[in-house]
């Protein structure tokens, strides 16, 4: 099975990463709901086999790649930014 990303985020940057998306109304106010359901779904996947890793994500960074890309900040963008910076990190 191919290896799946998970954008990953810290509860110091959660805010920031609420106020630049523009899908924010789908992302919990609370940090601790979001690594809730993140938590659930790592551990779903891994049950079924698929491998996962998680890929810290700095919301200043997403934002500088997006710009440069003339991409807005969504739940697409993110994971495409995560698969990036996962693929730079493995060189």
């Amino acid at each position: 099975m191919q290896l799946t990303i998970l954008a990953w985020y810290t509860e110091d940057d959660w805010p920031l990463l609420r106020k630049i998306s523009v899908d924010r109304q789908t992302l919990p106010p609370d940090y601790s709901d979001w690594v809730a359901a993140a938590e659930k779904q790592e551990r779903d996947m891994l049950s079924n086999g698929q491998p996962v890793k998680r890929v810290l994500v700095q919301p200043d960074a997403l934002q500088h790649w997006a710009i440069e890309r003339g991409m807005p900040i969504n739940s697409q963008t993110r994971g495409h930014f995560a698969m990036d910076l996962h693929r730079r990190q493995s060189i």
